[in-house]
C-alpha cells in the first residue's frame, strides 16, 4: 500500500466530510468552524508551504488575512494569487527574529484589519 497518495486523499475526505457515510457533524465540526467571516487571521510564514495552505483555506472561508513573511517575492505572489480569488490578503515584510519588527507589524495589523481573532506562529527562526 502506498500511504503517500491514500492517507492524504483520505484525512481530505474526512476532514471535508466526503468519507463514505462520514460528514463533518458526525466529527462534531459546526457551521461556526466552517465559516470565518468578519474574522482575521495573521500568520507568520505565509507566503509558502504550510502557512500558505492554511491562508488558502481559511480565506475561502472568508477570513481576512495579513500574511507575514520574510521572503519579499513569495509575498507578492501569494498577495496576487488571493486578489484574483476575491479573498482580502494584506502583506507585510517581517523577520520573526527581530521582536522590534515583530511589534510593529502586530500594530500594522491592528490599524489595517481592526483585530486579531487568530494567530499563527508558522514561520521559523533559522
Amino acid at each position: 500500500m502506498s500511504y503517500g497518495t491514500t492517507l492524504p486523499r483520505t484525512f481530505a475526505a474526512h476532514c471535508h466530510g466526503d468519507a463514505p457515510g462520514h460528514t463533518a457533524e458526525h466529527y462534531g465540526v459546526s457551521d461556526k468552524m466552517k465559516n470565518f467571516d468578519n474574522t482575521c487571521g495573521f500568520i507568520t510564514g505565509g507566503a509558502s508551504g504550510i502557512g500558505l495552505a492554511m491562508a488558502r483555506e481559511l480565506g475561502s472561508r472568508g477570513m481576512s488575512l495579513m500574511l507575514a513573511d520574510i521572503e519579499t517575492d513569495a509575498l507578492e505572489q501569494a498577495a496576487s494569487e488571493f486578489r484574483h480569488a476575491g479573498i482580502e490578503a494584506n502583506t507585510v515584510v517581517l523577520d520573526v527574529g527581530d521582536p522590534s519588527a515583530y511589534e510593529q507589524v502586530a500594530l500594522h495589523t491592528l490599524e489595517r484589519l481592526g483585530k486579531i481573532n487568530f494567530l499563527f506562529n508558522n514561520a521559523g527562526v533559522g
